[in-house]
C-alpha cells in the first residue's frame, strides 16, 4: 500500500539522517505516530505527513505525485498555475491576471476533496490573502485574513513567539505574507520583528542543512530589504554576511546574487562606495549569467539610486 511505501521511505530518511524517533518527535508528531506512520500501521492526514516530511529536512513533492488520483492530480495543476500566476511581480498583474487567480481558488474551493483537510482551508485562505495584495485591499483586511489563517497551526498567535513555534512551510509564507502587509504600510518595525523571528525560528529548528538552505537566504534577503527601508544599515550589512554564509555552507546559491545585492545596497548607504560599486558589479554579472533579467533592471535602477550613475 501507497502508506506502507511512504513510512519505509521515512524512516529510510530519518535512519539516513542518524537521528532517532525521540529527536524526529515533536508536540505535533508524538513518537507513536511516527513509529505507526514507519511501520505502515497508521495512515497519517496530509498535514501530518508535512510536518514529518519537513522535520526530515525533504520537501516531497514529487513523491507525493506518485499517488495521486485524477482528482488529486487536477488539484495539484491549479496548485501549480496558481504558484506561477502568484510569482508575477504585483506591478505586472493585470485585472485578467488577477480574474484567472480568483477563478482558480474558487475551483479548490469547490472540490469537497481538497476542502476537506484542515491544511487545505489553511492555504484558501493564504491565496485569497496574497490576491487581496494584488487588489490593493486595505493591509488591515488582509492580516485579518492571515491571522485567520493561522489559527489552523497555532492558537493566540504573538509575534515574539514566533523563535519558538514549530512552523510549516505555509506557516512561514503566511508570516512572510503578514510582515509584507507592514511593509507596504510603512510599518517596517513590524515587518522586521516577523522576519527576525522567522530567522531565529530555523536557526532553532531546522533539523539538517537542505531546509536551512531552502528557507533561511530567502528569509535574510527579505529581513535585509526591509532593515534598509528602515534605514538600519549596519543591521542589513551583518544579517547579509550571515546570509552569504549560508548559501555558501548550505550549497544553495539561488539568493546569493539577491542577498549580494542587499549588501551592496548596504555598504552605498554607509558611503563605502568602492566596495559597493565592486560588489554591484558581480551581483550584476550573476544576474546574468542566471538570466534573471527583470532583476537585473531593477538592479541597475536601484544603482542608479544608490550611487547616483551607472556601472
Amino acid at each position: 500500500m501507497a502508506f506502507e511505501r511512504l513510512g519505509k521511505f521515512a524512516k529510510r530518511l530519518r535512519l539516513q539522517k542518524g537521528i532517532t524517533q525521540d529527536e524526529l518527535a515533536s508536540h505535533n508528531l508524538d513518537v507513536n505516530t511516527i513509529s505507526s506512520i514507519e511501520r505502515g500501521v497508521y495512515t497519517p492526514s496530509q498535514k501530518k505527513l508535512e510536518i514529518l516530511f519537513e522535520r526530515l529536512g525533504y520537501f516531497a513533492d514529487n513523491f507525493f505525485d506518485s499517488y495521486l488520483d485524477n482528482k488529486a492530480a487536477k488539484i495539484l495543476e491549479i496548485l501549480y498555475e496558481l504558484e506561477g500566476l502568484l510569482e508575477v511581480q504585483t506591478a505586472k498583474k493585470s485585472d485578467p491576471i488577477i480574474a484567472k487567480i480568483d477563478a482558480l481558488i474558487e475551483e479548490l474551493e469547490n472540490s469537497d476533496e481538497y476542502i476537506k483537510l484542515a491544511q487545505n482551508k489553511q492555504n484558501i485562505i493564504l491565496l485569497k490573502a496574497a490576491n487581496a495584495m494584488n487588489k490593493r485591499i486595505a493591509s488591515d483586511i488582509m492580516r485579518d485574513m492571515l491571522l485567520k489563517a493561522l489559527e489552523f497551526s497555532i492558537v493566540n498567535f504573538k509575534v515574539q513567539a514566533i523563535p519558538g513555534y514549530f512552523l510549516t512551510m505555509q506557516d512561514r509564507k503566511i508570516l512572510a505574507l503578514m510582515a509584507s502587509t507592514y511593509s507596504y504600510e510603512g510599518r517596517l518595525k513590524d515587518a522586521v520583528d516577523i522576519m527576525c523571528g522567522l530567522k531565529i525560528n530555523l536557526e532553532n529548528h531546522c533539523i539538517d542543512r537542505a531546509e536551512l538552505g531552502r528557507f533561511y537566504p530567502w528569509v535574510i534577503y527579505t529581513l535585509a530589504k526591509y532593515l534598509l527601508e528602515d534605514y538600519r544599515y549596519e543591521e542589513a550589512l551583518e544579517n547579509c554576511d550571515i546570509g552569504l554564509k549560508s548559501c555558501k555552507d548550505t550549497r544553495s546559491m539561488y539568493h546569493y546574487p539577491h542577498i549580494a545585492f542587499m549588501k551592496a545596497t548596504a555598504l552605498g548607504r554607509l558611503g563605502r562606495v568602492e566596495e559597493s560599486e565592486q560588489l554591484y558589479l558581480q551581483v550584476i554579472n550573476a544576474l546574468e549569467l542566471f538570466e534573471m533579467y527583470d532583476d537585473i533592471d531593477e538592479a541597475r535602477h536601484m544603482i542608479r539610486t544608490v550611487l547616483g550613475k551607472d556601472l
